[in-house]
């Protein structure tokens, strides 16, 4: 609340607002200025997207300003080279942010990918095979029917064996109590 209401008055009065008029800067800015968000200029400035986000880059630490805007728009529209010249700028800066978040996907993927790996007395891990192999059967016999147009849910007997075996698995071989039966 009270940043809105900062921004606000930022927005009609200007950063300086609060200093003293001999210590206030005393040239207004140009859109030029290194002091100026050239992202703003050209369009929309990064920092502003995915706010509040893992990809959130923070606030931007220049100047956000649409006169500043509204005067590139004028200067570049009589000089095309420099407009693209500062289009490749922000290309090459977006492609780059890109590809961190393209980096940082793959690197979450592949953590995905890998699995856990879990070291079971040959008891347990016969019941794992065993229930798996269920789990298989069942999962078979539920495409062969629904590939011949029998419906399965006027099947009780498959139904039944399917929640049999599922609650098994939830209830004696879930991850967690495979976590709990690893031999230290």
């Amino acid at each position: 609340m009270v940043d809105a209401q900062r921004a606000l008055l930022d927005e009609l009065m200007g950063k300086h607002r609060n200093l003293p008029a001999d210590q206030r800067p005393a040239a207004a800015l140009k859109w030029s200025d290194p002091q100026v968000c050239m992202w703003y200029n050209l369009g929309f400035c990064p920092h502003d997207l995915f706010v509040n986000t893992k990809s959130d880059l923070g606030p931007c630490d220049k100047e956000h300003d649409d006169k500043l805007r509204m005067d590139f728009e004028v200067e570049t529209s009589d000089n095309p080279k420099l407009l693209m010249l500062h289009e490749r700028k922000y290309m090459a800066y977006l492609e780059k942010l890109l590809y961190d978040v393209d980096r940082r996907i793959r690197s979450h993927n592949d953590r995905l990918k890998t699995e856990l790996k879990i070291d079971l007395d040959p008891d347990v891990q016969k019941q794992v095979d065993e229930i798996g192999r269920q789990i298989a059967s069942l999962v078979q016999q539920v495409r062969d029917r629904s590939s011949t147009g029998v419906s399965l849910k006027a099947d009780p007997v498959v139904d039944f064996q399917m929640h049999c075996v599922w609650y098994r698995w939830r209830h004696w071989v879930s991850p967690v109590r495979l976590m709990s039966l690893r031999p230290s």
